[in-house]
């Protein structure tokens, strides 16, 4: 039945039921799990997702999905979050294929290649049919290593649409200190938040900060640094907003000094 969801915390053994996994090169495989290690330490929510990692270059394995039938649905969708943190620039690899039957080659969908920590993308589904399969590949290029999480499949044009979440409002700066400065937003409608940071010269956001008031201090900043902050709220059900986002620089660093005497007279 349509919304579909896999969030992977309900799981029992390596994998939910009816997902697989396929090692192409080398022994490392999919699994549904609280720690990938390195740089993906988490899941984008709860407390676990799909992930793959191994160390080196040249390692694959294929996470298969049940078979759907999307013949019910006149614009299947997939919404989904990945993470694939860079390592020095070497980034794993994620492909995303798609088959309508049995017998069917894969298709190539969707391929990401750039250092990401979570970010949520979606994709219309190609050719529904009554045997619709997924697979994500994954491929060891000295990165950080792969997660996916909070897979969704609706039909984007039918009642099984997603409500809208409102982009948060109204971000602001203040506190701002050395190490540290306090961001906060107008809450909405939303109880509950995701909060990323980097430093203005970086490429890759950190991992989601997930909080539950409009506000987040920042402690143990680098004094005299430009960061960008982005908030998003998260309205459950995988419906997030898009991202909003705000900049602010450290102090610079105080350079203590001992005052020169002064007035100096003859008696």
């Amino acid at each position: 039945t349509f919304p579909y969801t896999e969030d992977f915390e309900s799981t029992t053994g390596s994998l939910p039921d009816c997902w697989s996994n396929i090692n192409i090169s080398g022994s490392t495989s999919w699994e549904a799990t609280t720690n990938a290690g390195y740089n993906l330490s988490s899941a984008h929510s709860g407390s676990k997702a799909a992930f793959f990692y191994q160390s080196g270059r040249d390692n694959s394995s294929e996470l298969i999905s049940p078979t759907f039938d999307l013949t019910t649905l006149t614009n299947p969708t997939i919404t989904f979050w990945y993470a694939n943190p860079d390592w020095g620039g070497d980034v794993d690899a994620l492909t995303i294929y798609y088959k309508a039957a049995a017998s069917d080659s894969w298709t190539q969908l969707a391929t990401y290649t750039s250092g990401q920590s979570w970010t949520f993308d979606s994709l219309a589904l190609p050719s529904p049919s009554a045997e619709y399969q997924l697979k994500f590949y994954a491929y060891s290029n000295y990165g950080y290593g792969i997660g996916v999480d909070d897979i969704t499949i609706f039909d984007a044009d039918g009642g099984d649409t997603p409500a809208t979440c409102d982009t948060p409002t109204g971000l602001a700066t203040s506190n701002i200190s050395q190490t540290g400065a306090t961001v906060t937003w107008t809450a909405g409608a939303a109880s509950a938040w995701n909060v990323q940071y980097k430093a203005a010269s970086a490429s890759a956001w950190s991992n989601s900060i997930p909080v539950t008031a409009a506000t987040y201090t920042f402690t143990g900043l680098t004094a005299s640094t430009q960061y960008n902050v982005r908030v998003q709220a998260d309205c459950g059900n995988n419906l997030v907003s898009d991202w909003a986002t705000v900049n602010f620089t450290t102090l610079d660093e105080t350079v203590e000094t001992c005052p020169q005497p002064t007035n100096f007279h003859a008696e």
